[in-house]
């Protein structure tokens, strides 16, 4: 199903959603020479790191910040910041150890309070603010679509999203749109998604 879809989105980048999954399991797209992989726990994302060298970690969840300084080593990229603490956290954390972190802001313009995520004003503020720290780098968005399966209240999400990030991209260098799903990849990349999060597709 990776290949597939990679031919369908040849200029996508495919995150394979490792999380729960065992090192057997990734293995078998490690040994493909596929290197990247997400995860939404800290205690995991570091098991998994020691046994794939060459792979590139993303952490795709919640990140509470004291987690920041047990991860920052091993992350190549954190994709679910949220909020301004969060980004101050991971700047202090990346100097101590000389690291300039890549990071992606994480939109919420879902209707679900559950879901963690900036809204636009939140997002426009922290962008610009991230401009002042000398350890982070501010490379893309991520968003997550709604919980339901109206196609046009999913359209509508991924359609603001892409708004946001196409508007802020070429002044802040932002290079990732990451939106998109096993459920909604095919709509995200309607909307200008450059990187699918996909696990459940790829682990049938």
């Amino acid at each position: 199903m990776y290949n597939q879809i990679k031919l369908k989105y040849p200029h996508t980048e495919i995150l394979v959603v490792s999380k729960q999954k065992s090192i057997e399991q990734i293995k078998y797209f490690y040994d493909k020479g596929i290197y990247n992989f997400g995860e939404n726990r800290a205690n995991e994302l570091i098991f998994k790191a020691s046994h794939f060298p060459l792979a590139n970690w993303h952490f795709i969840g919640h990140l509470q910040r004291k987690k920041v300084k047990s991860i920052i080593q091993y992350v190549d990229i954190i994709e679910s910041v949220d909020s301004k603490k969060l980004l101050i956290e991971i700047n202090k954390q990346a100097e101590k150890i000389s690291k300039v972190q890549k990071v992606f802001l994480q939109l919420n313009l879902t209707k679900d309070e559950n879901k963690t995520g900036l809204n636009k004003l939140d997002f426009i503020e922290l962008l610009s603010y991230s401009k002042a720290l000398n350890n982070i780098t501010v490379c893309g968005v991520m968003a997550m679509g709604p919980n339901t399966d109206n196609l046009t209240e999913i359209k509508t999400v991924f359609n603001e999203v892409s708004k946001l990030y196409f508007t802020y991209k070429h002044k802040n260098n932002l290079q990732y749109l990451s939106m998109g799903m096993s459920n909604d990849y095919d709509i995200a990349a309607e909307y200008g998604a450059n990187q699918f999060r996909l696990g459940t597709i790829l682990f049938k």
